[in-house]
Protein backbone atom coordinates (compact mmCIF):
# COMPACT_ATOMS: atom_id res chain seq x y z
CA UNK A 1 0.00 0.00 0.00
CA UNK A 2 2.82 2.41 0.85
CA UNK A 3 4.47 1.68 -2.48
CA UNK A 4 1.25 2.49 -4.34
CA UNK A 5 0.80 5.70 -2.32
CA UNK A 6 4.44 6.77 -2.44
CA UNK A 7 3.53 10.18 -3.88
CA UNK A 8 1.09 10.82 -1.01
CA UNK A 9 3.07 9.38 1.90
CA UNK A 10 6.55 10.53 2.91
CA UNK A 11 9.27 8.45 4.54
CA UNK A 12 12.02 9.79 6.83
CA UNK A 13 15.05 7.60 7.44
CA UNK A 14 17.27 10.23 9.13
CA UNK A 15 15.45 10.11 12.49
CA UNK A 16 15.78 7.89 15.53
CA UNK A 17 13.46 5.45 13.82
CA UNK A 18 11.82 5.09 10.42
CA UNK A 19 8.81 7.43 10.21
CA UNK A 20 6.03 7.61 7.64
CA UNK A 21 4.06 10.84 7.40
CA UNK A 22 1.28 12.24 5.17
CA UNK A 23 2.41 14.49 2.33
CA UNK A 24 -0.94 15.17 0.68
CA UNK A 25 -3.65 14.86 3.30
CA UNK A 26 -6.47 15.94 1.06
CA UNK A 27 -5.72 13.27 -1.56
CA UNK A 28 -5.28 10.63 1.16
CA UNK A 29 -8.78 11.41 2.42
CA UNK A 30 -10.10 10.02 -0.87
CA UNK A 31 -8.73 6.57 0.01
CA UNK A 32 -10.04 6.83 3.56
CA UNK A 33 -13.54 7.53 2.26
CA UNK A 34 -13.34 4.37 0.15
CA UNK A 35 -12.90 2.07 3.16
CA UNK A 36 -14.76 3.87 5.95
CA UNK A 37 -17.93 1.87 5.30
CA UNK A 38 -16.07 -1.24 6.45
CA UNK A 39 -15.63 0.25 9.94
CA UNK A 40 -18.58 2.64 10.25
CA UNK A 41 -20.28 0.69 13.06
CA UNK A 42 -17.07 0.50 15.10
CA UNK A 43 -16.43 4.20 14.40
CA UNK A 44 -19.87 5.19 15.70
CA UNK A 45 -19.32 3.21 18.92
CA UNK A 46 -15.84 4.68 19.40
CA UNK A 47 -16.95 8.29 18.80
CA UNK A 48 -19.99 7.79 21.06
CA UNK A 49 -17.70 6.62 23.85
CA UNK A 50 -15.17 9.39 23.12
CA UNK A 51 -17.74 12.07 24.03
CA UNK A 52 -17.46 10.85 27.63
CA UNK A 53 -13.76 9.93 27.64
CA UNK A 54 -12.60 13.38 26.56
CA UNK A 55 -14.17 14.89 29.70
CA UNK A 56 -11.38 13.24 31.68
CA UNK A 57 -11.53 11.88 35.21
CA UNK A 58 -10.91 8.42 36.55
CA UNK A 59 -11.50 5.29 34.50
CA UNK A 60 -14.79 4.83 36.36
CA UNK A 61 -15.90 8.28 35.20
CA UNK A 62 -14.91 7.55 31.59
CA UNK A 63 -17.44 4.79 31.08
CA UNK A 64 -20.99 4.95 29.73
CA UNK A 65 -24.12 2.88 30.10
CA UNK A 66 -24.78 0.52 27.21
CA UNK A 67 -28.52 1.06 27.58
CA UNK A 68 -30.99 2.23 30.17
CA UNK A 69 -31.13 0.15 33.39
CA UNK A 70 -33.45 -2.85 33.44
CA UNK A 71 -35.66 -3.30 36.50
CA UNK A 72 -37.23 -6.56 37.63
CA UNK A 73 -39.52 -6.97 40.64
CA UNK A 74 -39.22 -10.12 42.73
CA UNK A 75 -41.16 -11.65 45.60
CA UNK A 76 -43.26 -9.68 48.05
CA UNK A 77 -41.87 -9.64 51.59
CA UNK A 78 -42.91 -8.45 54.99
CA UNK A 79 -41.05 -5.48 56.44
CA UNK A 80 -38.67 -6.45 59.25
CA UNK A 81 -36.09 -4.58 61.28
CA UNK A 82 -33.41 -4.35 60.06
CA UNK A 83 -34.34 -4.39 56.38
CA UNK A 84 -32.99 -7.35 54.41
CA UNK A 85 -32.15 -5.11 51.38
CA UNK A 86 -31.28 -1.40 51.10
CA UNK A 87 -34.06 1.10 50.54
CA UNK A 88 -32.60 2.49 47.30
CA UNK A 89 -30.19 1.61 44.50
CA UNK A 90 -26.65 3.04 44.53
CA UNK A 91 -26.26 6.11 42.25
CA UNK A 92 -25.12 5.41 38.71
CA UNK A 93 -23.12 8.63 38.23
CA UNK A 94 -21.64 11.39 40.32
CA UNK A 95 -24.61 13.69 39.93
CA UNK A 96 -24.26 13.75 36.13
CA UNK A 97 -26.84 12.67 33.59
CA UNK A 98 -25.01 11.23 30.59
CA UNK A 99 -26.61 9.73 27.48
CA UNK A 100 -26.32 5.99 27.05
CA UNK A 101 -24.20 4.49 24.28
CA UNK A 102 -27.39 3.47 22.48
CA UNK A 103 -28.67 7.06 22.55
CA UNK A 104 -25.33 8.32 21.23
CA UNK A 105 -25.43 5.73 18.43
CA UNK A 106 -28.99 6.73 17.50
CA UNK A 107 -27.98 10.38 17.20
CA UNK A 108 -24.85 9.71 15.13
CA UNK A 109 -26.54 7.16 12.87
CA UNK A 110 -29.38 9.58 12.20
CA UNK A 111 -26.99 12.47 11.57
CA UNK A 112 -24.98 10.54 8.96
CA UNK A 113 -27.77 8.59 7.33
CA UNK A 114 -27.14 10.49 4.09
CA UNK A 115 -23.46 9.53 4.10
CA UNK A 116 -23.48 5.81 4.89
CA UNK A 117 -25.61 2.72 4.36
CA UNK A 118 -26.14 0.69 7.53
CA UNK A 119 -26.99 -2.93 8.13
CA UNK A 120 -30.70 -3.74 7.67
CA UNK A 121 -30.86 -5.10 11.23
CA UNK A 122 -32.29 -3.07 14.09
CA UNK A 123 -29.92 -0.46 15.49
CA UNK A 124 -29.89 -2.02 18.97
CA UNK A 125 -28.99 -5.40 17.46
CA UNK A 126 -26.21 -3.89 15.34
CA UNK A 127 -24.88 -2.05 18.37
CA UNK A 128 -24.85 -5.24 20.45
CA UNK A 129 -22.92 -7.14 17.77
CA UNK A 130 -20.40 -4.30 17.36
CA UNK A 131 -19.83 -4.03 21.11
CA UNK A 132 -19.24 -7.77 21.40
CA UNK A 133 -16.72 -7.65 18.53
CA UNK A 134 -14.83 -4.77 20.14
CA UNK A 135 -14.87 -6.57 23.50
CA UNK A 136 -13.43 -9.68 21.85
CA UNK A 137 -10.63 -7.55 20.33
CA UNK A 138 -9.94 -6.06 23.81
CA UNK A 139 -10.67 -2.50 22.68
CA UNK A 140 -13.52 -1.96 25.14
CA UNK A 141 -14.92 -3.89 28.07
CA UNK A 142 -18.47 -4.69 29.09
CA UNK A 143 -19.20 -4.81 32.83
CA UNK A 144 -22.54 -5.93 34.26
CA UNK A 145 -23.70 -4.65 37.66
CA UNK A 146 -26.66 -5.96 39.64
CA UNK A 147 -28.18 -4.20 42.64
CA UNK A 148 -31.31 -4.76 44.73
CA UNK A 149 -33.46 -2.47 46.80
CA UNK A 150 -36.81 -2.46 48.59
CA UNK A 151 -39.84 -0.78 47.03
CA UNK A 152 -42.54 -0.18 49.65
CA UNK A 153 -46.02 -1.35 48.73
CA UNK A 154 -47.83 -0.53 51.95
CA UNK A 155 -47.13 -0.22 55.66
CA UNK A 156 -46.21 -3.87 56.22
CA UNK A 157 -44.89 -5.20 52.89
CA UNK A 158 -42.29 -4.35 50.26
CA UNK A 159 -41.23 -5.74 46.89
CA UNK A 160 -37.60 -6.54 46.16
CA UNK A 161 -36.53 -4.80 42.97
CA UNK A 162 -33.48 -5.82 40.96
CA UNK A 163 -31.62 -3.36 38.73
CA UNK A 164 -29.22 -4.53 36.02
CA UNK A 165 -26.89 -2.07 34.28
CA UNK A 166 -24.14 -2.68 31.72
CA UNK A 167 -21.15 -0.35 31.58
CA UNK A 168 -18.92 0.20 28.52
CA UNK A 169 -15.38 1.58 28.80
CA UNK A 170 -11.86 1.35 27.43
CA UNK A 171 -9.84 -1.69 28.48
CA UNK A 172 -6.55 -1.36 30.32
CA UNK A 173 -4.87 -3.11 27.39
CA UNK A 174 -6.11 -0.45 24.96
CA UNK A 175 -4.93 2.35 27.25
CA UNK A 176 -1.46 0.80 27.53
CA UNK A 177 -0.97 0.90 23.75
CA UNK A 178 -2.05 4.54 23.59
CA UNK A 179 -5.62 3.92 22.41
CA UNK A 180 -4.24 2.87 19.03
CA UNK A 181 -7.29 0.94 17.80
CA UNK A 182 -9.80 3.23 19.48
CA UNK A 183 -8.31 6.38 17.93
CA UNK A 184 -8.17 4.70 14.51
CA UNK A 185 -11.95 4.30 14.53
CA UNK A 186 -12.46 7.87 15.79
CA UNK A 187 -10.21 9.37 13.11
CA UNK A 188 -12.42 7.84 10.42
CA UNK A 189 -15.48 9.79 11.57
CA UNK A 190 -13.99 13.00 12.95
CA UNK A 191 -13.69 14.78 9.56
CA UNK A 192 -17.40 14.21 8.93
CA UNK A 193 -18.26 15.53 12.39
CA UNK A 194 -16.27 18.69 11.70
CA UNK A 195 -18.16 19.15 8.42
CA UNK A 196 -21.61 18.71 9.92
CA UNK A 197 -20.74 20.90 12.90
CA UNK A 198 -19.57 23.60 10.47
CA UNK A 199 -22.77 23.25 8.43
CA UNK A 200 -24.87 23.79 11.57
CA UNK A 201 -22.67 26.60 12.96
CA UNK A 202 -22.59 28.44 9.62
CA UNK A 203 -26.36 28.90 9.87
CA UNK A 204 -25.52 31.56 12.44
CA UNK A 205 -24.29 33.52 9.40
CA UNK A 206 -27.83 33.77 7.96
CA UNK A 207 -29.71 34.90 11.07
CA UNK A 208 -32.34 37.28 9.68
CA UNK A 209 -32.54 40.98 10.51
CA UNK A 210 -36.31 40.71 10.93
CA UNK A 211 -37.66 38.16 13.36
CA UNK A 212 -40.24 35.74 11.90
CA UNK A 213 -43.85 36.37 12.74
CA UNK A 214 -45.60 33.95 15.12
CA UNK A 215 -47.91 31.33 13.58
CA UNK A 216 -51.55 32.34 13.33
CA UNK A 217 -52.75 28.74 13.27
CA UNK A 218 -51.41 25.19 13.11
CA UNK A 219 -51.94 25.10 9.35
CA UNK A 220 -50.28 28.48 8.74
CA UNK A 221 -47.77 28.42 5.87
CA UNK A 222 -44.31 28.64 7.40
CA UNK A 223 -42.91 30.54 4.39
CA UNK A 224 -45.35 33.41 4.98
CA UNK A 225 -43.87 33.88 8.45
CA UNK A 226 -40.42 34.60 6.99
CA UNK A 227 -39.52 38.11 5.84
CA UNK A 228 -38.18 38.22 2.23
CA UNK A 229 -34.93 39.77 3.50
CA UNK A 230 -34.24 36.58 5.50
CA UNK A 231 -33.67 34.51 2.34
CA UNK A 232 -30.20 34.10 0.83
CA UNK A 233 -29.17 32.15 -2.22
CA UNK A 234 -27.66 28.71 -1.84
CA UNK A 235 -24.44 30.02 -3.35
CA UNK A 236 -24.30 32.81 -0.75
CA UNK A 237 -24.80 30.32 2.07
CA UNK A 238 -22.05 28.09 0.70
CA UNK A 239 -19.58 30.95 0.23
CA UNK A 240 -20.25 32.22 3.76
CA UNK A 241 -19.92 28.73 5.22
CA UNK A 242 -16.62 28.08 3.45
CA UNK A 243 -15.12 31.46 4.34
CA UNK A 244 -16.35 31.04 7.91
CA UNK A 245 -14.91 27.51 8.03
CA UNK A 246 -11.55 28.57 6.62
CA UNK A 247 -11.21 31.17 9.38
CA UNK A 248 -12.14 28.61 12.03
CA UNK A 249 -9.57 26.19 10.60
CA UNK A 250 -6.69 28.64 10.80
CA UNK A 251 -7.78 29.72 14.29
CA UNK A 252 -7.75 26.10 15.47
CA UNK A 253 -11.50 25.55 15.87
CA UNK A 254 -11.59 23.11 12.93
CA UNK A 255 -9.13 20.23 12.76
CA UNK A 256 -9.60 19.17 9.15
CA UNK A 257 -9.39 21.50 6.18
CA UNK A 258 -11.28 18.93 4.15
CA UNK A 259 -14.34 19.67 6.29
CA UNK A 260 -14.76 22.82 4.17
CA UNK A 261 -15.28 20.56 1.16
CA UNK A 262 -18.18 21.79 -0.94
CA UNK A 263 -19.75 18.37 -1.53
CA UNK A 264 -19.70 17.23 2.11
CA UNK A 265 -20.97 20.63 3.23
CA UNK A 266 -23.84 20.26 0.77
CA UNK A 267 -24.65 16.86 2.31
CA UNK A 268 -24.66 18.55 5.71
CA UNK A 269 -27.08 21.24 4.53
CA UNK A 270 -29.31 18.58 2.93
CA UNK A 271 -29.43 16.74 6.25
CA UNK A 272 -30.32 19.97 8.07
CA UNK A 273 -33.06 20.47 5.50
CA UNK A 274 -34.45 16.99 6.27
CA UNK A 275 -34.35 17.85 9.97
CA UNK A 276 -36.43 20.97 9.31
CA UNK A 277 -33.69 23.39 10.39
CA UNK A 278 -33.52 25.25 7.06
CA UNK A 279 -35.94 25.73 4.19
CA UNK A 280 -35.17 25.58 0.47
CA UNK A 281 -37.27 27.29 -2.17
CA UNK A 282 -36.69 27.95 -5.88
CA UNK A 283 -37.54 31.14 -7.72
CA UNK A 284 -36.22 34.26 -9.39
CA UNK A 285 -36.84 36.35 -6.28
CA UNK A 286 -36.96 35.43 -2.58
CA UNK A 287 -40.33 34.00 -1.49
CA UNK A 288 -42.79 36.68 -0.47
CA UNK A 289 -41.15 39.42 -2.53
CA UNK A 290 -43.67 41.75 -4.22
CA UNK A 291 -42.75 41.94 -7.91
CA UNK A 292 -44.24 44.68 -10.10
CA UNK A 293 -45.61 43.47 -13.40
CA UNK A 294 -45.33 40.06 -14.97
CA UNK A 295 -42.54 40.69 -17.46
CA UNK A 296 -39.23 39.10 -16.58
CA UNK A 297 -35.76 39.83 -17.94
CA UNK A 298 -34.38 36.96 -20.03
CA UNK A 299 -31.12 37.11 -18.07
CA UNK A 300 -32.84 36.43 -14.77
CA UNK A 301 -32.49 32.82 -13.73
CA UNK A 302 -34.19 30.57 -11.23
CA UNK A 303 -32.21 30.44 -7.99
CA UNK A 304 -32.34 28.27 -4.90
CA UNK A 305 -33.15 30.34 -1.81
CA UNK A 306 -32.35 29.26 1.74
CA UNK A 307 -33.64 30.53 5.09
CA UNK A 308 -33.69 29.41 8.69
CA UNK A 309 -36.95 27.82 9.79
CA UNK A 310 -38.76 30.30 12.07
CA UNK A 311 -38.71 27.79 14.94
CA UNK A 312 -34.91 27.60 14.73
CA UNK A 313 -34.17 31.34 14.62
CA UNK A 314 -32.43 32.40 17.86
CA UNK A 315 -34.77 34.69 19.75
CA UNK A 316 -32.25 36.22 22.14
CA UNK A 317 -30.32 38.09 19.50
CA UNK A 318 -30.26 41.58 18.13
CA UNK A 319 -28.94 41.67 14.58
CA UNK A 320 -27.80 45.06 13.26
CA UNK A 321 -29.75 46.74 10.53
CA UNK A 322 -28.39 47.02 7.01
CA UNK A 323 -26.55 50.30 7.58
CA UNK A 324 -25.67 49.63 11.22
CA UNK A 325 -22.01 49.05 12.06
CA UNK A 326 -21.05 45.55 13.09
CA UNK A 327 -17.93 46.73 14.90
CA UNK A 328 -18.12 47.06 18.69
CA UNK A 329 -18.69 50.50 20.10
CA UNK A 330 -16.69 51.00 23.31
CA UNK A 331 -18.95 51.70 26.27
CA UNK A 332 -16.95 51.41 29.51
CA UNK A 333 -19.98 51.79 31.75
CA UNK A 334 -21.86 48.91 30.17
CA UNK A 335 -21.17 45.45 31.58
CA UNK A 336 -20.61 42.67 29.01
CA UNK A 337 -23.49 40.52 30.21
CA UNK A 338 -23.41 38.32 27.15
CA UNK A 339 -20.70 36.80 25.00
CA UNK A 340 -20.00 38.15 21.54
CA UNK A 341 -19.30 41.86 21.07
CA UNK A 342 -19.31 43.27 24.58
CA UNK A 343 -20.90 46.68 24.62
CA UNK A 344 -21.76 46.63 20.94
CA UNK A 345 -25.09 47.43 19.35
CA UNK A 346 -26.06 43.77 19.39
CA UNK A 347 -25.50 40.71 21.55
CA UNK A 348 -25.69 37.01 20.88
CA UNK A 349 -26.42 34.41 23.52
CA UNK A 350 -25.31 30.81 22.88
CA UNK A 351 -28.66 29.22 23.56
CA UNK A 352 -31.68 27.99 21.65
CA UNK A 353 -32.39 25.06 19.39
CA UNK A 354 -29.76 25.95 16.79
CA UNK A 355 -26.96 26.32 19.31
CA UNK A 356 -28.07 23.15 21.11
CA UNK A 357 -27.72 21.29 17.81
CA UNK A 358 -24.22 22.68 17.30
CA UNK A 359 -23.33 21.69 20.85
CA UNK A 360 -24.77 18.18 20.40
CA UNK A 361 -22.59 17.60 17.33
CA UNK A 362 -19.59 19.30 18.92
CA UNK A 363 -19.58 16.87 21.84
CA UNK A 364 -18.14 14.19 19.55
CA UNK A 365 -15.53 16.33 17.81
CA UNK A 366 -11.84 15.79 18.37
CA UNK A 367 -10.59 17.73 21.36
CA UNK A 368 -8.18 20.59 20.69
CA UNK A 369 -6.40 23.16 22.78
CA UNK A 370 -8.84 25.90 21.76
CA UNK A 371 -11.92 23.70 21.98
CA UNK A 372 -11.81 22.70 25.64
CA UNK A 373 -13.65 25.73 27.00
CA UNK A 374 -17.19 25.75 25.64
CA UNK A 375 -17.72 29.38 26.71
CA UNK A 376 -14.73 30.65 24.72
CA UNK A 377 -15.72 28.52 21.71
CA UNK A 378 -19.24 29.95 21.81
CA UNK A 379 -17.96 33.53 22.01
CA UNK A 380 -15.47 33.03 19.20
CA UNK A 381 -17.89 31.25 16.86
CA UNK A 382 -20.64 33.82 17.37
CA UNK A 383 -18.21 36.68 16.84
CA UNK A 384 -16.85 35.18 13.62
CA UNK A 385 -20.34 34.45 12.30
CA UNK A 386 -21.15 38.16 12.62
CA UNK A 387 -17.89 39.08 10.91
CA UNK A 388 -18.72 36.68 8.06
CA UNK A 389 -21.99 38.53 7.47
CA UNK A 390 -20.12 41.83 7.49
CA UNK A 391 -17.61 40.47 4.97
CA UNK A 392 -20.38 39.29 2.65
CA UNK A 393 -22.55 42.42 2.98
CA UNK A 394 -19.64 44.78 2.35
CA UNK A 395 -18.62 42.93 -0.79
CA UNK A 396 -21.96 41.69 -2.19
CA UNK A 397 -22.15 44.56 -4.70
CA UNK A 398 -18.84 43.75 -6.33
CA UNK A 399 -18.00 40.75 -8.54
CA UNK A 400 -14.83 39.51 -10.06
CA UNK A 401 -15.68 38.83 -13.69
CA UNK A 402 -13.19 36.51 -15.34
CA UNK A 403 -12.78 37.23 -19.06
CA UNK A 404 -9.90 35.27 -20.58
CA UNK A 405 -6.76 36.25 -18.67
CA UNK A 406 -8.10 39.64 -17.55
CA UNK A 407 -10.08 40.50 -14.46
CA UNK A 408 -12.47 43.43 -14.51
CA UNK A 409 -14.05 44.75 -11.36
CA UNK A 410 -17.71 45.43 -12.08
CA UNK A 411 -20.78 46.48 -10.17
CA UNK A 412 -23.91 44.36 -10.41
CA UNK A 413 -26.47 46.25 -12.49
CA UNK A 414 -29.02 43.51 -13.04
CA UNK A 415 -32.54 44.64 -13.87
CA UNK A 416 -33.86 42.98 -10.72
CA UNK A 417 -32.20 45.71 -8.60
CA UNK A 418 -35.12 47.91 -9.64
CA UNK A 419 -37.34 45.90 -7.32
CA UNK A 420 -34.92 46.19 -4.41
CA UNK A 421 -33.69 42.59 -4.68
CA UNK A 422 -30.09 41.87 -3.80
CA UNK A 423 -29.38 39.76 -6.88
CA UNK A 424 -26.90 36.89 -6.87
CA UNK A 425 -24.02 36.46 -9.29
CA UNK A 426 -24.30 34.79 -12.65
CA UNK A 427 -22.45 31.68 -13.73
CA UNK A 428 -19.47 33.63 -15.09
CA UNK A 429 -18.72 35.68 -11.98
CA UNK A 430 -17.71 34.96 -8.41
CA UNK A 431 -18.28 36.98 -5.23
CA UNK A 432 -14.95 36.68 -3.51
CA UNK A 433 -15.30 39.58 -1.14
CA UNK A 434 -12.82 41.79 -3.00
CA UNK A 435 -10.27 38.97 -3.32
CA UNK A 436 -8.83 37.32 -6.36
CA UNK A 437 -9.99 33.73 -7.00
CA UNK A 438 -6.39 32.59 -6.58
CA UNK A 439 -6.50 34.05 -3.07
CA UNK A 440 -9.53 31.94 -2.21
CA UNK A 441 -8.74 28.24 -2.74
CA UNK A 442 -11.85 27.42 -0.75
CA UNK A 443 -14.23 28.68 -3.43
CA UNK A 444 -14.85 25.26 -4.95
CA UNK A 445 -13.02 22.83 -2.69
CA UNK A 446 -14.02 19.44 -4.05
CA UNK A 447 -12.83 15.86 -4.01
CA UNK A 448 -9.57 15.03 -5.86
CA UNK A 449 -10.05 14.87 -9.61
CA UNK A 450 -12.77 17.54 -9.65
CA UNK A 451 -12.57 21.16 -10.79
CA UNK A 452 -10.79 23.56 -8.43
CA UNK A 453 -11.44 27.29 -8.52
CA UNK A 454 -7.76 28.11 -8.12
CA UNK A 455 -7.09 26.38 -11.44
CA UNK A 456 -9.61 28.41 -13.44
Amino acid sequence: AIQNLKDLVGHRMDLLESVYYPVKRFELSFYRNQVIHLFIQEAIVAVGLYATIKNGGSSMEQRVLHNKPKFTKHRRQKITTPMAVPEQHPPLTNGKTSPTLLEEAVFLSSLFRGEFVYSPKALAENLGETVRALVQNEVIYEHREVSRCAVLEDVDFFVEEERVVTWIGLTATERKIGRENFDFYCFLLWPFLDTYWLAAASLLCIIPNVKPSPPKSKDDDVVKRIDPSAWVTEQTLMSRAQFFGKTLYYEGDLTYFESINKETLKNGFDRLKDMGVILFRKGVYPPGTPVLGTARDAKETIKTWVALHPDWVPLDTHTPKENESLKPTPQPQQKPAHCGFAGSSFREIPQGRLWDLCDSIGRFRREGKKRRDNASVASRVLRLSRMTIEWDVNNSKKNWILVGNTRNLATNTSSSTRTGINVDHNANSYANGGLSPSDLPLGDIEEPGRRHLAKL
